[in-house]
């Protein structure tokens, strides 16, 4: 399910997400790497974070609708 979501981010969301909670790289360390601005890695992340989350929020509440029919 995770793996499914990432995956399914748009690439710059996904590269600065896995680059700095996956891989441990700092924010301004992706920064250099993607040549941006650290706050746009922020916003990129929180972005990515907040689409996982739907992502789950969704396929959990599928799977419960399920279980209850």
């Amino acid at each position: 399910m995770i793996k499914r979501a990432i995956a399914d981010l748009p690439v710059k969301e996904r590269m600065s997400l896995v680059l700095r909670d996956l891989e441990g790289l700092t924010t301004e360390e992706v920064a250099s790497i993607m040549n941006t601005r650290p706050a746009t890695i922020r916003v990129q992340i929180s972005s990515a974070r907040a689409k996982i989350k739907r992502s789950c929020d969704r396929f959990l509440m599928r799977r419960a609708r399920r279980e209850e029919a």
